[in-house]
């Protein structure tokens, strides 16, 4: 059988109440193994594509954005299974806006809400072996701290069907995703399996996958 690679997720981490960073933990997709680029993203304006969130080619570490005097956001309004766009507003705020899951700018989707510092399947701090994108709710920032108090983590998956095709153009500070036509350069997701195991993908033509524990969910790729 062919090897699969699994699609490593990177990691930028976020804080939702006071100055922010869009916690996007994003997966490279395709069949090619991800760079270890560390990528640092503050919440300046971006496309929606990179609203979305969904997908980047390296590790990502938490960043600052340098403000010091932040303004408080509200908490997201979304429950499990919602399908989400994230938004980054001009005063480094980032929002999540429930979508329709039809909708073309809604990447990603609700999973589960975790109070701890880990989304399911995680096995500690560095472990790559879920796929989730994680939004991470914090705090208001002290006077002068670095960063906000942690009080949950939602952890999302990739809303995509089997024959839907997105493109990632991702760089080292910019995560962008879209879902679109299945030209040259695009991922296209040729099976959906509602298990967590790159077993699913047996078969499928796949050469890599994103794997999740909840919802059970194996997304099977090829690049």
């Amino acid at each position: 059988m062919k090897t699969r690679d699994h699609i490593r997720p990177a990691r930028i981490g976020a804080v939702i109440a006071g100055a922010l960073l869009v916690a996007l933990t994003a997966t490279a997709c395709g069949g090619d193994k991800v760079d270890e680029a560390t990528k640092n993203m503050t919440t300046t304006n971006a496309p929606t594509t990179a609203q979305a969130g969904a997908t980047s080619t390296g590790k990502a570490g938490t960043g600052s954005t340098g403000t010091s005097t932040p303004t408080e956001a509200p908490e997201p309004d979304v429950k499990d299974n919602d399908c989400v766009r994230i938004d980054r507003g001009a005063q480094n705020n980032a929002k999540i806006t429930v979508l329709n899951c039809a909708d073309p700018g809604a990447v990603l989707r609700i999973g589960t809400r975790v109070n701890g510092m880990f989304c399911p399947g995680e096995l500690g701090v560095g472990d790559q072996s879920s796929n989730y994108v994680t939004y991470t709710v914090s705090t208001k920032y002290g006077s002068g701290s670095g960063a906000g108090i942690p009080k949950y983590k939602l952890c999302m998956y990739l809303n995509v069907k089997q024959g839907d095709c997105y493109t990632d153009n991702s760089t080292k500070t910019e995560v962008q995703i879209a879902k679109g036509a299945c030209g040259p350069g695009a991922n296209r997701v040729v099976k959906v399996a509602q298990q967590a195991s790159e077993k699913a993908c047996t078969g499928s033509g796949a050469n890599g996958y994103l794997r999740y524990t909840t919802p059970p969910l194996t997304i099977c790729v090829k690049k």
